[in-house]
């Protein structure tokens, strides 16, 4: 009989990492883009399980594609909780690229939802509030002092940047407070 090996402890913290940055940056979102509460949650969780379910098939399509060596010793680390010292940098420079990553699939993720969902009412009204700008002309500023895309974006970036330090501090915590065997 085939046994499949399901590692428990990487799911519970996967869990776990993501209510915390579900919570975290759906209050960053409501502050920043002015949203309601409701619906700065509901987008943080729809962004947050792409970018994990995004990241759980790259991590898949470029594991079979690893060297034995570094195959090993990323399954030690998965599966039992081992790291060596020779991986740490490794370990940092994939902590920046996932960074990275998650907050570019963020960004796409929220532009492509408010495309989603953008009914047809809410088009005419900001045409409307585009020609009476336009009208205006240039000499009445914008309220918020900036266009939408960039707040969206710095306000992503200061979200994801909260939930992974938290995230981190969580781990170095976690490192300090229990005996973790370092290879």
């Amino acid at each position: 009989m085939f046994f499949s090996v399901l590692p428990l402890r990487a799911v519970a913290f996967q869990a776990m990492f993501l209510l915390l940055a579900i919570a975290i940056e759906a209050h960053v979102l409501q502050r920043e883009l002015k949203l309601v509460p409701k619906k700065a949650a509901q987008y943080a969780m729809t962004l947050n399980l792409l970018t994990v379910a995004v990241g759980w098939f790259l991590f898949f399509g470029f594991e079979p594609f690893l060297r034995p060596p570094v195959k090993a010793q990323l399954l030690n680390f998965i599966f039992f909780d081992r790291w060596s010292t020779d991986t740490v940098f490794w370990f940092i420079l994939a902590g920046f690229i996932i960074f990275f990553t998650s907050f570019i699939i963020k960004l796409l993720g929220l532009q492509q939802l408010e495309l989603l969902l953008t009914t047809p009412q809410d088009l005419a009204t900001q045409q409307e509030k585009t020609l009476r700008k336009n009208r205006l002309g240039s000499r009445k500023k914008q309220q918020s002092g900036l266009p939408r895309q960039p707040r969206q974006a710095s306000a992503l970036l200061s979200a994801n940047a909260f939930s992974y330090t938290a995230i981190l501090l969580l781990l170095f915590t976690r490192m300090l407070f229990v005996n973790v065997p370092v290879l």
